[in-house]
């Protein structure tokens, strides 16, 4: 019986879960290699729990993976934009990176049947915290990068 790291054992079960492609999608590109695994339908408990650990979303529960990418959203929106509240040009930008950041996040767990909500959750999400002072401005540039690129990436991812 050979003797591997509790992590490379579940990682090494766990590739037959990953995408049914196997291939390196645009969501994967702009992440990197992040230990992103979406579940299909098994019976087997063991293989559940043994993936458990390296889990993030059920792509076959809707109503679940939609709330996790809700709350990771604000969590990101959040945490990245107060450390850029004492440089305000900074702001704009970062801003901007999240507004496209979120877009590509969601257009790839919300799919053709949730593109409405995509869009709104999309503009209500990249609307940072410390934006206050060209708030007009962020948010022009939220609204038309995050219709922009749910559409377009909806549409092709």
């Amino acid at each position: 019986m050979s003797h591997k790291p509790l992590q490379q054992l579940s990682a090494t079960r766990c590739d037959s879960l990953s995408s049914p492609s196997n291939s390196p999608n645009a969501f994967h590109t702009i992440l990197g290699p992040l230990p992103w695994i979406m579940l299909r339908k098994s019976t087997s408990n063991e293989l559940t729990k043994n993936c458990f650990s390296h889990l993030l979303f059920f792509h076959t529960d809707y109503s679940l993976f939609i709330y996790l990418s809700i709350y990771l959203s604000i969590y990101l929106s959040i945490y990245l934009s107060i450390p850029v509240c004492l440089s305000i040009y900074l702001s704009i930008y970062l801003s901007i990176y999240l507004s496209i950041y979120l877009s590509v996040y969601l257009s790839h767990f919300c799919s053709y049947r949730f593109e409405s909500v995509h869009i709104y959750l999309s503009i209500y999400l990249s609307i940072p915290v410390c934006s206050y002072r060209f708030e007009s401005v962020h948010i022009y540039l939220s609204i038309y990068l995050s219709i922009y690129l749910s559409i377009y990436l909806s549409i092709y991812l």
